[in-house]
């Protein structure tokens, strides 16, 4: 099961998809806003807007956005158009 909610990222801007910690996904996934990932994904993901990849995310496979900020893990390929941000 997928949990979809509006949260809010550390810029109080609304999340309009969002991933929890207890989930798993594989695929391709589109968002036309922005996407919160806290739980796992292994695929594609192609978003028009800000990718945040939350401090318990464990993300592989390749992301299209135009902002990714990331706190989790990840390996892939980042195709980013504007801004990449990675903290520990």
């Amino acid at each position: 099961m997928v949990n979809f909610s509006v949260a809010k990222n550390e810029n109080q801007k609304e999340v309009t998809s969002y991933l929890g910690p207890n989930t798993h996904l594989e695929g391709e996934c589109h968002a036309s806003g922005d996407l919160h990932i806290d739980g796992r994904f292994k695929g594609e993901i192609i978003c028009n807007g800000t990718v945040i990849l939350g401090q318990t995310s464990q993300v592989s496979g390749i992301i299209k956005a135009e902002k990714i900020y990331v706190s989790g893990r990840f390996s892939g390929s980042l195709d980013v158009t504007n801004l990449i941000q990675v903290s520990q």
